[in-house]
């Protein structure tokens, strides 16, 4: 399937008022993977949503780098995200609630009408972290009932059945098995290196085709 080719993303600064820092501009065009995704399991054939978007949760601390993680405040909290992480955090919330205004590549995209953040004992809040900002621009909130490290089939049961397209925060590690539960086929996998990636899922018929947009919000986004 032949890609769209998109407009730059938009230039327009995210601040983060309450950390003093600003997300800077994207400067290339999106190159988006499209590939197509197999027959969904017979569980999932009547799902109400038509669109499931997944994303990693944004930076993390880093003690061998002197990074340090920063609750919304400013405050010393290992548990959230990085001060970079909190500008993707308010970047994305900028991205999913002005989805046209990005360019034709970024058309998959749409407002979530609902938004899931993985949530697991004794392992950060940073998925949460993550989508806060979104989810308080949409009034939305964020269903944290699910956690990475949990069987799949309750979350993905729950995510389907939302009407409207659905924003997924999750960890790397498993997201590759939330692509292999909805689309089948070989098993994929997240980069551990990348932050800055949208992993589309569309439903058509009874099957699902898998679109990865690159987020293009940040200085270093691949």
């Amino acid at each position: 399937m032949k890609a769209e080719w998109g407009r730059r993303v938009s230039g327009a600064f995210i601040k983060l008022s309450r950390l003093g820092v600003q997300g800077v501009p994207a400067q290339r065009k999106p190159r988006p993977f499209v590939a197509g995704c197999g027959v969904c399991p017979d569980v999932h054939t009547m799902p109400a949503t038509r669109r499931v978007m997944l994303i990693r949760h944004a930076e993390e601390p880093d003690k061998g780098a002197g990074i340090l993680g920063v609750d919304e405040s400013g405050h010393p909290d290992a548990e959230a995200l990085s001060v970079r992480g909190w500008q993707r955090a308010g970047a994305l919330a900028g991205l999913f609630t002005a989805c046209a205004g990005h360019g034709a590549a970024y058309r998959p995209l749409a407002p979530p009408m609902a938004v899931f953040a993985a949530t697991d004992a004794g392992k950060s809040r940073r998925p949460l972290c993550t989508v806060q900002p979104l989810a308080r621009r949409l009034g939305l909130e964020v269903d944290t009932r699910f956690g990475s490290e949990d069987a799949l089939a309750p979350m993905l049961a729950a995510v389907l059945a939302c009407r409207g397209p659905v924003l997924v925060c999750w960890r790397h590690q498993t997201m590759g098995d939330v692509a292999q539960a909805l689309c089948g086929g070989p098993a994929r996998r997240w980069d551990a290196a990348r932050f800055d990636l949208v992993w589309v899922f569309e439903r058509q018929g009874g099957a699902w085709q898998l679109t990865e947009l690159p987020q293009r919000l940040l200085a270093g986004d691949g």
